[in-house]
């Protein structure tokens, strides 16, 4: 019988982490969407390829600031949300600029995915 409630108890807490692992997602989730940073780009001549490669840098430090410090031990399910936010914030932001140095750059690094009114 000790047996029983022990075994009982065991299922409960594994049942609670269970239904506790798609709340911190979906809070990691939420976490990584709402987030913006301005970036300055007046001091750059976007019409040279310096001035493009450190507006991109620019861009891309800023995505990942935005979507928070990752600490690679986090497991590969936040690591994932973490690394689609990043994509996600600079796809935007170089679509944003409207610039195609800057969009070929991205999409060089990347691999074409972004949208842009050329």
């Amino acid at each position: 019988m000790k047996n029983f409630f022990i075994f009982h108890k065991i299922i409960i807490v594994l049942l609670g982490f269970c239904l506790a692992i798609p709340l911190v997602t979906q809070a990691a989730q939420d976490n990584f969407r709402g987030n913006r940073q301005v970036v300055s780009y007046a001091d750059l001549d976007l019409a040279s390829n310096e001035g493009v490669v450190v507006l991109y840098q620019r861009l891309k430090h800023a995505a990942q600031s935005v979507c928070g410090n990752v600490d690679y031990g986090i497991g590969p399910r936040l690591l994932q949300l973490w690394q689609a936010c990043v994509k996600q914030k600079l796809d935007q932001a170089v679509a944003g600029v409207n610039n195609k140095e800057l969009t070929a750059l991205h999409n060089q690094a990347v691999g074409p995915r972004v949208a842009s009114n050329f």
